[in-house]
């Protein structure tokens, strides 16, 4: 479908390539993050990973609005949304088989073990311990834990499509010489 002079087919392509290319940076973050609750270096790390998916992703429209001429924020933040969707739906995948088949409850152990320690406990004043053990259930089945984070994947790639579509179109209005 073709409006204006957007082909809205053309764009879902790219933002199809674009999120994959996204959901690779965001499959490192992740899974240096799981591997920093041992090794804090890989915690750090995936941060990093994290914060350049939004800059890369930037690029990557800016790219495309260059080539396609295409000036509008609107549809830059359309398909900087589209492409966050793509990226969680394939660092969904991603999670689920670490946490079915490599994780063995290593991360639910080490969120009991974070109770343990007084700071952190502190924060969960006023619950009790069975509220505590029913609200860390969410954690014992793997399909249950990746749709908590598939939510919150979704709900962070609406929050970040804002900054990402500014990049996208930072500059795109200046004439060259």
């Amino acid at each position: 479908m073709e409006t204006g002079g957007f082909d809205y087919r053309e764009a879902r392509r790219y933002c199809m390539s674009f999120g994959l290319k996204v959901a690779v940076w965001w499959c490192t973050s992740f899974l240096c993050n799981m591997l920093g609750m041992r090794y804090p270096l890989l915690g750090n790390l995936g941060l990093v990973a994290g914060i350049f998916s939004i800059w890369y992703a930037g690029r990557l429209l800016r790219g495309f609005n260059r080539q396609s001429g295409q000036r509008s924020m609107l549809r830059t933040w359309w398909m900087a949304m589209l492409t966050y969707v793509f990226a969680t739906l394939c660092t969904t995948l991603v999670q689920y088989l670490y946490f079915r088949f490599w994780d063995g409850g290593a991360f639910l152990e080490q969120m009991r073990q974070a109770l343990e320690i007084p700071a952190y406990r502190q924060l969960f004043d006023g619950i009790t311990d069975e509220e505590l053990r029913e609200a860390f259930s969410v954690f014992d089945d793997p399909a249950r834990l990746t749709y908590r984070m598939f939510l919150l994947n979704i709900a962070l790639g609406l929050v970040l499509s804002l900054p990402t579509m500014l990049i996208g179109v930072n500059g795109l209005n200046k004439k060259k010489d």
